[in-house]
């Protein structure tokens, strides 16, 4: 008699307890409930939040308006526009440049010069996009090895781009000056830097630094 009170008995403390355990955590079941609905966003808040495609677009429309530059190659990916913000000056972008080289057979992209270091990127680059035959004149860069730290120094800075056989107008360095606006409206201010815009998507990608030309397809064929 007494063990079966006893077995009564932990049967009813245990179905005590588990009713004394689960009333508190129906409550907190409610209370998460509630939360999560008063998180979720209103029609009006989600109305509100800005269309991101619609910025993208914009702000490719701005790149399109604003920058000067030259085209190199031609599109065959079926992908968006690329364009590739570069410094004259820098080895690391000459560097790109000639890694890109192998890739024009299939990729167009849009060189846009700015003048991040100093007044004579200002000239060679008003120089180059006021240039006929551009492509040639970045081909005259000088270059003594395959990597953008020692090995790639020419003849000093100065050596990269040769000097204009005249000094490029006015409205020309203008242009290059609205190209560094330009790169820093996209929130940088160094380079190189190959942004692309995939026009199906309608999302921007920001790649910063130099690469080898596997790299750059890899980064191009991945758009």
């Amino acid at each position: 008699m007494f063990e079966a009170g006893l077995r009564v008995s932990r049967v009813g403390c245990l179905a005590f307890w588990v009713w004394m355990g689960f009333v508190p955590f129906a409550m907190a079941q409610s209370a998460v409930a509630q939360q999560l609905i008063e998180q979720q966003p209103s029609a009006e808040q989600q109305s509100a939040q800005p269309d991101r495609a619609a910025i993208n677009h914009e702000l490719h429309q701005t790149i399109l308006k604003e920058h000067t530059g030259f085209k190199v190659g031609k599109t065959t990916d079926g992908g968006g526009p690329t364009y590739v913000f570069f410094d004259p000056q820098c080895e690391h972008c000459m560097y790109l440049w000639q890694q890109a080289k192998p890739l024009a057979g299939k990729y167009q992209l849009t060189w846009i010069p700015v003048n991040v270091l100093g007044e004579k990127s200002l000239a060679q680059g008003a120089a180059l996009i006021e240039s006929k035959t551009p492509v040639k004149l970045m081909e005259q860069y000088k270059t003594r090895g395959e990597t953008p730290s020692e090995k790639l120094r020419a003849e000093g800075r100065e050596g990269l781009v040769p000097s204009a056989s005249k000094t490029p107008s006015k409205a020309m360095q203008d242009k290059v000056r609205t190209n560094f606006i330009l790169l820093q409206k996209l929130g940088f201010d160094s380079v190189p830097l190959v942004v692309r815009y995939n026009e199906k998507s309608k999302t921007f990608s920001a790649d910063l630094g130099s690469m080898t030309t596997a790299g750059l397809e890899d980064l191009l064929k991945t758009q």
